[in-house]
Protein backbone atom coordinates (compact mmCIF):
# COMPACT_ATOMS: atom_id res chain seq x y z
CA UNK A 1 0.00 0.00 0.00
CA UNK A 2 1.20 3.68 -1.09
CA UNK A 3 2.69 5.81 2.06
CA UNK A 4 2.57 8.81 0.14
CA UNK A 5 -1.60 9.40 -0.05
CA UNK A 6 -2.77 10.32 3.37
CA UNK A 7 -4.86 7.76 4.05
CA UNK A 8 -5.81 4.97 2.11
CA UNK A 9 -8.46 2.17 3.75
CA UNK A 10 -10.90 0.27 2.16
CA UNK A 11 -12.98 -2.63 2.89
CA UNK A 12 -13.43 -5.67 1.10
CA UNK A 13 -15.81 -8.74 1.16
CA UNK A 14 -15.30 -11.68 -0.45
CA UNK A 15 -18.66 -14.04 -0.33
CA UNK A 16 -19.50 -17.57 -2.17
CA UNK A 17 -21.84 -18.30 -5.21
CA UNK A 18 -25.22 -16.53 -4.61
CA UNK A 19 -24.82 -16.00 -0.85
CA UNK A 20 -24.02 -19.28 0.22
CA UNK A 21 -20.62 -18.45 2.00
CA UNK A 22 -20.19 -16.47 5.18
CA UNK A 23 -18.89 -13.20 4.18
CA UNK A 24 -15.19 -12.13 5.21
CA UNK A 25 -14.03 -8.61 5.84
CA UNK A 26 -10.98 -6.77 5.79
CA UNK A 27 -10.14 -3.60 7.26
CA UNK A 28 -7.20 -1.95 6.25
CA UNK A 29 -5.43 1.89 5.61
CA UNK A 30 -1.91 3.54 6.19
CA UNK A 31 -1.04 6.54 8.25
CA UNK A 32 2.05 8.32 7.02
CA UNK A 33 3.92 11.67 7.75
CA UNK A 34 4.40 12.11 3.96
CA UNK A 35 0.30 12.83 4.07
CA UNK A 36 0.29 14.32 7.76
CA UNK A 37 -1.18 11.39 9.43
CA UNK A 38 1.19 10.88 11.16
CA UNK A 39 3.14 13.42 13.60
CA UNK A 40 5.28 13.45 17.18
CA UNK A 41 7.43 15.64 18.81
CA UNK A 42 9.16 18.18 17.41
CA UNK A 43 12.16 18.11 15.22
CA UNK A 44 12.81 14.32 15.43
CA UNK A 45 14.22 12.08 13.50
CA UNK A 46 10.98 9.73 12.44
CA UNK A 47 9.40 12.63 10.84
CA UNK A 48 10.58 12.34 7.89
CA UNK A 49 9.59 10.18 4.45
CA UNK A 50 9.16 6.88 5.14
CA UNK A 51 7.30 6.56 8.38
CA UNK A 52 4.24 5.08 7.85
CA UNK A 53 1.91 2.75 10.14
CA UNK A 54 -0.22 0.05 7.97
CA UNK A 55 -2.95 -1.51 9.91
CA UNK A 56 -5.35 -3.98 8.86
CA UNK A 57 -8.56 -6.25 10.55
CA UNK A 58 -9.51 -9.01 9.14
CA UNK A 59 -13.00 -10.76 10.62
CA UNK A 60 -11.90 -14.63 11.26
CA UNK A 61 -15.85 -15.80 10.85
CA UNK A 62 -16.15 -17.09 14.05
CA UNK A 63 -16.30 -13.41 16.08
CA UNK A 64 -12.71 -12.83 16.28
CA UNK A 65 -10.48 -10.23 14.49
CA UNK A 66 -6.84 -10.47 13.64
CA UNK A 67 -4.93 -7.23 13.89
CA UNK A 68 -1.84 -6.29 12.54
CA UNK A 69 0.50 -3.20 12.59
CA UNK A 70 3.45 -2.80 10.38
CA UNK A 71 5.63 0.45 12.25
CA UNK A 72 8.31 1.71 9.42
CA UNK A 73 11.00 4.66 10.26
CA UNK A 74 13.32 5.65 8.19
CA UNK A 75 16.41 3.27 8.10
CA UNK A 76 19.93 4.53 10.06
CA UNK A 77 17.64 7.10 12.23
CA UNK A 78 16.77 5.70 15.64
CA UNK A 79 15.68 2.51 16.06
CA UNK A 80 12.43 1.87 17.84
CA UNK A 81 11.90 1.05 21.58
CA UNK A 82 8.27 0.12 22.07
CA UNK A 83 4.87 0.80 20.56
CA UNK A 84 1.20 0.99 22.22
CA UNK A 85 -2.13 0.57 20.01
CA UNK A 86 -4.99 1.77 21.78
CA UNK A 87 -8.01 -0.59 23.44
CA UNK A 88 -11.24 0.48 25.18
CA UNK A 89 -11.16 0.81 29.05
CA UNK A 90 -12.84 -2.20 29.25
CA UNK A 91 -10.78 -4.49 27.36
CA UNK A 92 -8.50 -6.75 29.41
CA UNK A 93 -6.07 -10.23 29.52
CA UNK A 94 -8.94 -11.98 28.08
CA UNK A 95 -9.83 -10.14 25.17
CA UNK A 96 -5.72 -10.44 23.94
CA UNK A 97 -6.32 -14.51 22.65
CA UNK A 98 -3.30 -14.84 20.87
CA UNK A 99 -0.23 -13.02 20.10
CA UNK A 100 0.80 -13.91 16.45
CA UNK A 101 3.70 -11.48 16.18
CA UNK A 102 5.51 -9.23 18.37
CA UNK A 103 6.56 -9.27 21.63
CA UNK A 104 3.94 -8.02 24.16
CA UNK A 105 4.80 -6.50 27.62
CA UNK A 106 3.99 -7.54 31.13
CA UNK A 107 1.03 -7.26 32.21
CA UNK A 108 -1.11 -5.85 29.38
CA UNK A 109 -2.97 -4.00 28.76
CA UNK A 110 -2.17 -1.35 31.02
CA UNK A 111 -2.77 2.97 31.80
CA UNK A 112 -0.28 5.34 29.99
CA UNK A 113 1.94 7.40 29.61
CA UNK A 114 4.61 6.13 32.08
CA UNK A 115 6.90 8.08 33.50
CA UNK A 116 10.06 8.63 31.73
CA UNK A 117 8.99 6.26 29.28
CA UNK A 118 6.35 7.97 26.76
CA UNK A 119 7.85 11.26 26.38
CA UNK A 120 5.21 13.49 24.97
CA UNK A 121 2.21 11.23 24.46
CA UNK A 122 -0.34 13.90 23.94
CA UNK A 123 -2.75 12.42 26.43
CA UNK A 124 -3.73 9.12 28.36
CA UNK A 125 -4.93 5.82 27.04
CA UNK A 126 -5.72 2.46 28.04
CA UNK A 127 -3.15 0.26 25.42
CA UNK A 128 -1.37 -2.73 24.78
CA UNK A 129 2.56 -2.16 24.78
CA UNK A 130 5.17 -4.20 22.60
CA UNK A 131 8.62 -3.68 22.77
CA UNK A 132 11.72 -4.70 20.94
CA UNK A 133 12.50 -8.38 20.69
CA UNK A 134 12.87 -11.65 18.39
CA UNK A 135 11.00 -11.00 14.77
CA UNK A 136 11.45 -7.06 14.68
CA UNK A 137 14.33 -5.44 13.02
CA UNK A 138 15.26 -1.78 14.36
CA UNK A 139 13.38 -0.03 11.66
CA UNK A 140 10.60 -2.28 10.99
CA UNK A 141 8.47 -4.01 12.97
CA UNK A 142 5.09 -5.43 12.82
CA UNK A 143 3.20 -7.12 15.45
CA UNK A 144 -0.03 -8.83 15.26
CA UNK A 145 -3.01 -10.25 17.59
CA UNK A 146 -6.27 -11.99 17.63
CA UNK A 147 -9.20 -10.62 19.92
CA UNK A 148 -12.67 -11.12 20.56
CA UNK A 149 -13.41 -7.33 19.96
CA UNK A 150 -14.73 -5.74 16.83
CA UNK A 151 -12.67 -2.75 15.25
CA UNK A 152 -13.48 0.99 15.97
CA UNK A 153 -10.98 3.85 15.40
CA UNK A 154 -8.36 4.82 18.05
CA UNK A 155 -4.79 6.06 18.49
CA UNK A 156 -1.32 4.62 18.72
CA UNK A 157 2.34 5.97 20.01
CA UNK A 158 5.75 4.70 19.16
CA UNK A 159 9.34 6.07 20.61
CA UNK A 160 12.86 5.57 20.10
CA UNK A 161 14.72 4.21 24.13
CA UNK A 162 18.08 5.31 23.20
CA UNK A 163 18.83 8.83 25.05
CA UNK A 164 20.29 11.14 26.04
CA UNK A 165 19.67 13.54 22.86
CA UNK A 166 16.26 14.84 21.15
CA UNK A 167 13.49 12.52 22.33
CA UNK A 168 12.02 10.71 19.01
CA UNK A 169 8.28 9.98 19.36
CA UNK A 170 5.44 9.64 17.36
CA UNK A 171 1.80 9.07 17.11
CA UNK A 172 -1.33 9.68 14.97
CA UNK A 173 -2.19 13.35 13.90
CA UNK A 174 -5.53 13.07 15.94
CA UNK A 175 -4.58 11.76 19.00
CA UNK A 176 -7.13 12.15 21.70
CA UNK A 177 -9.50 13.67 19.60
CA UNK A 178 -13.24 12.83 18.31
CA UNK A 179 -12.79 9.96 15.97
CA UNK A 180 -15.55 11.08 13.14
CA UNK A 181 -13.00 11.87 10.51
CA UNK A 182 -12.02 8.35 11.21
CA UNK A 183 -9.18 7.22 8.84
CA UNK A 184 -7.93 10.75 8.00
CA UNK A 185 -5.80 10.55 11.61
CA UNK A 186 -6.69 7.14 13.31
CA UNK A 187 -6.16 3.69 13.08
CA UNK A 188 -8.37 0.92 14.03
CA UNK A 189 -7.93 -0.91 17.25
CA UNK A 190 -10.32 -3.18 19.29
CA UNK A 191 -13.43 -1.79 20.82
CA UNK A 192 -15.58 -1.97 23.96
CA UNK A 193 -17.94 -4.95 22.55
CA UNK A 194 -18.44 -7.20 19.65
CA UNK A 195 -20.58 -6.26 16.58
CA UNK A 196 -21.80 -8.23 14.11
CA UNK A 197 -19.95 -8.53 10.81
CA UNK A 198 -21.97 -7.45 7.68
CA UNK A 199 -23.78 -9.35 6.00
CA UNK A 200 -22.83 -10.56 2.35
CA UNK A 201 -25.62 -8.72 1.12
CA UNK A 202 -24.89 -5.20 2.65
CA UNK A 203 -22.14 -4.15 0.42
CA UNK A 204 -22.38 -4.52 -3.36
CA UNK A 205 -20.04 -1.67 -3.95
CA UNK A 206 -16.37 -1.20 -2.88
CA UNK A 207 -17.24 2.62 -3.23
CA UNK A 208 -19.13 2.66 -0.23
CA UNK A 209 -16.63 0.20 2.34
CA UNK A 210 -15.26 3.35 3.80
CA UNK A 211 -19.44 4.68 4.66
CA UNK A 212 -19.58 1.19 6.42
CA UNK A 213 -16.16 1.39 8.20
CA UNK A 214 -17.67 4.95 9.67
CA UNK A 215 -21.15 2.98 10.49
CA UNK A 216 -19.62 0.52 12.68
CA UNK A 217 -18.99 3.10 15.23
CA UNK A 218 -20.10 7.00 15.42
CA UNK A 219 -18.42 7.26 18.75
CA UNK A 220 -15.55 5.49 19.84
CA UNK A 221 -16.24 3.63 23.20
CA UNK A 222 -19.60 2.42 24.26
Amino acid sequence: MGHGCRVCAVLLLVAGMFGTAQAVSTYSGSLSYDGGGITGTYGNFWLASGTALDWSVNANGNGTYTYTYELQVPDDSKEISHMTIEVSPSFTSSNLLEVLQGTIADDQPDDYPKAGADPGMPSSLWGIKFEGGAGETDYDWTVSFISDRAPVWGDFYAVDGKRPGAVTAIWNAGFGNPDFDGPTDHIMVPDSTDHTTPAPGAILLAGVGMALVRHIRTRRWV
